[in-house]
């Protein structure tokens, strides 16, 4: 086998094993509590499918940052989101405009 196809396996291993850090850490790859197999497939492609989604999202945007910090910016989102649903009115979004993005990035400082 040539270098350059040695090196082109190990950088697709280093890939894949990037890909299955990132899922571990950021969407809990590893603490699913399904017993059947269709349970843990669909957690599976689920973790995964999140991770790619979150790539392709800071790439499309051009946002320099961290995957942990994108979730962090996501749950922030929907946190928000709901409390604003749950009290029955909707606000005026220019005039909250600076207190929303407080709200949003209040763990996400570096998105």
């Amino acid at each position: 086998m040539s270098a350059a196809g040695i090196v082109d396996i190990y950088r697709c291993r280093f890939q894949t094993e990037f890909c299955f850090l990132d899922t571990k850490q950021n969407t809990s790859l590893c603490d699913c509590q399904a017993r059947n197999l269709d349970g843990l497939d669909f957690h599976f492609k689920a973790s995964f499918y999140s991770i790619n989604a979150a790539k392709i999202f800071l790439v499309e945007h051009t946002l320099n940052s961290s995957k942990s910090s994108l979730k962090s910016l996501m749950y922030n989102l929907y946190i928000t989101r709901r409390i604003i649903s749950l009290c029955g009115y909707r606000p005026h979004k220019s005039l909250n405009a600076q207190f929303f993005k407080e709200l949003f990035f209040i763990a996400a400082p570096a998105v």
